[in-house]
């Protein structure tokens, strides 16, 4: 759904929705944070369990990508940084077993061209 669509569908309360308010039908800003965190812990604890994994592939839409930087990035739950995924963006984060943390490269589009 474009947003233009979905704010006209589901438009803002007066004084905006709280971030513990779900739209109808969906979650709220809060338990969208926490699904994106736990689905970077589900992951780290594969990570460090299964020795053999050498690479892991997330294919989600911009919304949750953003989520998850500011859990991989251990970002506060409400922070004014903002990165952009643009449509087929490519991101390549690092994280090794030792709990060292990486973004190698963001947003790339050259597939694109």
């Amino acid at each position: 759904m474009l947003r233009e669509e979905a704010l006209l569908k589901y438009p803002l309360p007066v004084g905006g929705r709280k971030r513990h308010d779900a739209i109808e039908g969906g979650e709220s800003e809060v338990q969208f944070r926490a699904r994106a965190e736990q689905f970077i812990s589900k992951l780290f604890t594969t990570i460090h369990s299964e020795p053999d994994l050498k690479r892991v592939c997330i294919v989600s839409h911009g919304g949750m990508i953003s989520m998850l930087f500011r859990s991989f990035l251990n970002l506060p739950y409400h922070t004014d940084i903002h990165i952009p995924t643009g449509d087929t963006g490519v991101h390549l984060w690092r994280y090794d077993r030792s709990g060292k943390k990486m973004i190698a490269a963001t947003n790339l589009q050259e597939h694109l061209s």
